[in-house]
């Protein structure tokens, strides 16, 4: 799940830095490394240093990435579906509420009637 989540995130931004990786995933700067030295390694990411900023290493999909970006999206969307066809329509119902208010709470507004 990290390395479709790492996937996604570059392939909606086009580019990202790790420091922007890291902070999107939550994650440490060496967790970040090892899932895209694996996505490196597999051909769906490239690294590329700055040219402004030598420090800075932007993270891209490689050429064959997108055909697995999409591979990925697929397969996450394909687990989505399976999980929620075990739930109930009125169990989903209240999930959707539940987001919902969790939504509302993030954007600082009340609690939706």
């Amino acid at each position: 799940m990290p390395q479709i989540t790492a996937i996604r995130l570059v392939a909606h931004a086009g580019s990202l830095t790790m420091s922007q990786i890291c902070s999107e995933m939550n994650a440490s700067p060496s967790t970040v490394a090892g899932i895209i030295d694996r996505l490196e390694a597999a051909g769906i990411l490239e690294r590329k240093r700055s040219e402004v900023d030598r420090r800075v290493i932007n993270v891209r999909l490689a050429a064959a990435g997108s055909e697995k970006e999409v591979f990925a999206r697929q397969a996450m969307d394909t687990c989505f579906s399976k999980a929620f066809e075990a739930i109930a329509e009125a169990e989903l119902a209240d999930i959707e509420r539940g987001l919902d208010i969790v939504l509302n709470a993030f954007r600082g507004e009340g609690t939706p009637s």
